[in-house]
C-alpha cells in the first residue's frame, strides 16, 4: 500500500514511513510518496484540510516521488489520491517551533507542556535536561518516523538520572529518558527528535536508558524495582501518545551474527527464542531489519548491528515484566547477571 515516507535515505525503502509530517515554522515541508504509481497511474498529492500547497518534485528510485509543501499549519493534513480515490491514509502535520538550530528546537520542546513531545508520568511532566548534540542521527531528516516502540538500554555505569548530559554529548550517543536506580526519570531529547541509540532502530523506536553497571565479560545489572516500576509507566505514556504501539514485545533477535562471546551470543539467542514461544511476543529472527520493522517493546541488542551486549541478559528477562507479565530465565543467565 502506498504511504509516505522520510527523506532520511536519497532513495527511501518502504519502512521508512513517517507518523506525522513535520513541518518548518514556515510551514515548509518535504516527503516522500512510497508506491505513488497505482498500475499506470501516478497519484497526486493533496492537503485536504487546513491550508497549504503540495507539488510534486523528483523522482528517487522506481517507487517513491518526493512532494513539497508550502503554507502548513497544525490544521492542515495530507493525503494521495489515484484519480478521485483516496490511495493512503491522511498525514497529520505538526509545525516544528520557531528555533534557528535543532538544539533550539529540542530546549523549546522540552521547556513545553506538550505530551507529544514531553513523557507525562502521574499527570507531570518529567523533569528535562535537553542535549545541544548527539541528536537528530541524520542532519537532513532529524524527526522520528512512524514510532513503532520503545527500546531499553543499560548505561554500563553509575549516575544519577540528570547527569548523563555530558556523557550523551562527548561520546556523540543519546537517549531520549535515564532512569536511575532510584527509579528518578529525566528526558533529553524531545519526543518527535531522533536520539543516537540504537542506529538503524533510531527513526522508529523512542529510547530509554537504564542506569547500571556492567563489566567487560557483558554481565550487567538487572532493572531495580524502582526502575522497573517507572519504566512500566514510561511504557504507558508511549501507548497513550502512539496508539498503535500494543503491549507486546517487538521480535527478538535471535542471529548468531553478533559475536559477543562463546557463551553470551548463544544466550541472548536462547532467551530471543524463548520470549518468542509467549503469547506477548510477536517472534524472533536472525534479521535486525525484521526485528525493526516490528512494534512493541524493544532493546538495544534487538535493533542495532553493533555488537553490544547492551542492556544485558537480565533486562531482556525482565521486559516481560514492563507488560505485566512474568520475569523469563534461561539456563546460565545468572553468570551474566551482577
Amino acid at each position: 500500500m502506498a504511504h509516505f515516507v522520510s527523506l532520511e535515505r536519497y532513495v527511501p525503502l518502504p519502512e521508512d514511513d513517517i507518523e506525522y509530517l513535520y513541518a518548518a515554522g514556515n510551514g515548509t515541508a518535504r516527503a516522500g510518496l512510497w508506491g505513488f504509481k497505482d498500475g499506470t497511474t501516478s497519484c497526486t498529492v493533496k492537503v485536504v484540510a487546513g491550508p497549504g500547497t503540495a507539488t510534486g518534485k523528483e523522482l528517487r528510485g522506481t517507487a517513491v516521488q518526493v512532494w513539497e509543501f508550502t503554507g502548513l499549519t497544525a490544521a492542515s493534513r495530507i493525503q494521495a489520491f489515484s484519480g478521485d480515490r483516496p490511495f493512503t491514509g491522511v498525514l497529520e502535520v505538526r509545525i516544528a517551533p520557531a528555533a534557528s538550530t535543532l538544539a533550539d528546537q529540542n530546549a523549546t520542546l522540552l521547556s513545553g507542556n506538550d505530551p507529544a513531545e514531553r513523557a507525562f508520568i502521574q499527570g507531570s511532566p518529567v523533569p528535562a535536561v535537553p542535549l545541544t548534540s548527539a541528536i537528530g542521527d541524520y542532519a537532513h531528516a532529524p524527526k522520528m518516523g512512524m514510532i513503532r516502540g520503545l527500546a531499553v538500554h543499560i548505561t554500563g555505569g553509575i549516575a544519577a538520572a540528570n547527569a548523563w548530559k555530558g556523557t550523551f554529548e562527548t561520546r556523540q550517543a543519546s537517549a531520549h529518558f535515564v532512569i536511575d536506580r532510584d527509579g528518578d526519570i529525566v528526558q533529553y531529547v524531545a519526543a518527535s527528535i531522533k536520539a543516537q541509540a540504537q542506529g538503524p532502530g533510531n527513526s522508529h523506536f523512542l529510547s530509554v536508558e537504564l542506569v547500571g553497571i556492567g563489566n567487560n565479560i557483558g554481565a550487567c545489572q538487572t532493572m531495580s524495582e524502582a526502575q522497573l516500576n517507572k519504566l512500566r509507566q514510561l511504557w504507558g505514556w508511549v501507548r497513550e501518545q502512539h496508539k498503535g504501539v500494543p503491549n507486546r514485545l517487538a521480535w527478538s533477535y535471535s542471529g548468531s551474527g553478533k559475536a559477543l562471546s562463546n557463551a553470551l551470543t548463544p544466550l541472548y539467542s536462547a532467551m530471543a527464542k524463548k520470549l518468542a514461544e509467549l503469547p506477548f511476543c510477536n517472534g524472533h529472527s536472525d534479521s535486525i531489519s525484521t526485528c525493526i520493522d516490528s512494534w512493541g517493546l524493544s532493546c538495544h541488542y534487538w535493533l542495532d548491528n553493533a555488537v553490544k551486549p547492551c542492556p544485558g541478559i537480565g533486562v531482556i528477562g525482565q521486559l516481560p515484566q514492563v507488560l505485566g507479565y512474568a520475569r523469563v530465565r534461561v539456563d546460565g543467565d545468572e553468570k551474566f547477571i551482577l
